[in-house]
């Protein structure tokens, strides 16, 4: 796996062919997620359908999203939702990326039906969802 990672380091190689002939070794979604967040000549629209035709785990996906600000875009999260993850996936993603705290993301964590104690531990470890309203909908849970 090593070797397939030279690519990134060597800028002789970072060429189409060169990507194209990695490709061709097949490397798992974790290397390709490794290429594309350090190697600013795999970031390209091409290579992120690669990566999702690969079918990379929503915890792959988090990763490319929060790592690579070239994979933070309104599509990329559209893809992470479409992968159905699950409220601690979602709340995680929130926690350690900046690109995904916004009010969208925690509409869609909330129709997710996190339970009080699920809600409690977002509020406290994530500053941006320390609002009255997050800590409204909190309560809103308790007293169910």
């Amino acid at each position: 796996m090593e070797k397939k990672m030279e690519m990134k380091k060597c800028k002789y190689v970072q060429t189409p062919k060169m990507l194209e002939y990695y490709k061709a070794l097949k490397p798992a979604t974790e290397s390709i997620r490794q290429m594309i967040t350090g190697c600013r000549h795999a970031q390209n629209p091409e290579m992120l359908e690669y990566y999702k035709a690969l079918k990379p785990s929503v915890w792959d996906v988090h990763q490319l999203i929060t790592d690579c600000k070239y994979a933070q875009t309104p599509e990329m999260i559209e893809y992470y939702k479409a992968l159905n993850p699950s409220v601690w996936d979602v709340s995680e993603l929130i926690e350690d990326c900046k690109y995904a705290q916004t009010p969208e993301m925690v509409e869609f964590y909330k129709s997710l039906n996190p339970d009080a104690r699920d809600v409690h531990n977002l509020i406290e470890d994530c500053k941006y969802t320390r609002t009255p309203e997050m800590v409204e909908y909190y309560e809103s849970l308790i007293d169910e």
